[in-house]
């Protein structure tokens, strides 16, 4: 298995990083994120890698770090997610508001990304939530706090981004007592300071 790759970026093509290993250049599968924070063509890159083999293909997917491939894995064992759907996932949002939906179980930000629906979302759930405390998810039994849903959605009404919504309240510190409102005058306040 070829568990990470280290080279000089000679380009990118499509969803892909060209990397340049010597003798040969590789074709590195990757994310949007990834491929972001490549860059310029030149530079040395490292990505960690998943090889994935089926009998017409073999394909090389790599991420620039060790959280984003985890995840990654993760979600190619969820049923219906192949890698091409998953390095779509990794590109559309940073595994932190990823793993914030997946344990606040927000089906409306799962379902927004793209080649995911509601019927997709359930399963991604279903399968992944007991999963993210090896990857730095909220720990199992950890219960995302009432009205997380409501917060995010509040502040999406306000115009902000799913991810920064997600982000927000995830630095808000669980206590129960706390009503929606006072949850969203928080997490407005922790955006402004950020």
């Amino acid at each position: 298995m070829i568990a990470a790759v280290k080279g000089r970026l000679v380009g990118r093509m499509g969803d892909s990083l060209l990397v340049d290993l010597g003798p040969l250049v590789l074709q590195v599968h990757t994310s949007a994120t990834t491929i972001g924070d490549a860059g310029e063509p030149g530079g040395e890159v490292r990505l960690h890698t998943y090889l994935h083999v089926r009998e017409d293909q073999f394909a090389l997917y790599g991420f620039g770090t060790t959280e984003e491939l985890a995840l990654f894995t993760l979600l190619l064992g969820v049923t219906g997610i192949g890698p091409r759907l998953a390095a779509n996932i990794l590109s559309a949002t940073r595994p932190e508001p990823l793993l914030n939906a997946i344990s606040a179980e927000d089906v409306a930000f799962l379902s927004r990304l793209p080649g995911i629906g509601r019927q997709t979302a359930a399963p991604i759930i279903l399968d992944l939530r007991g999963k993210l405390a090896a990857i730095g998810g909220a720990a199992p039994g950890a219960p995302p706090a009432p009205g997380d849903g409501d917060v995010v959605e509040a502040l999406q009404a306000l115009g902000y981004t799913a991810a920064e919504a997600h982000a927000a309240v995830a630095r808000l510190p669980r206590e129960p007592a706390r009503s929606v409102e006072e949850r969203i005058v928080a997490a407005l306040q922790s955006m402004s300071e950020a």
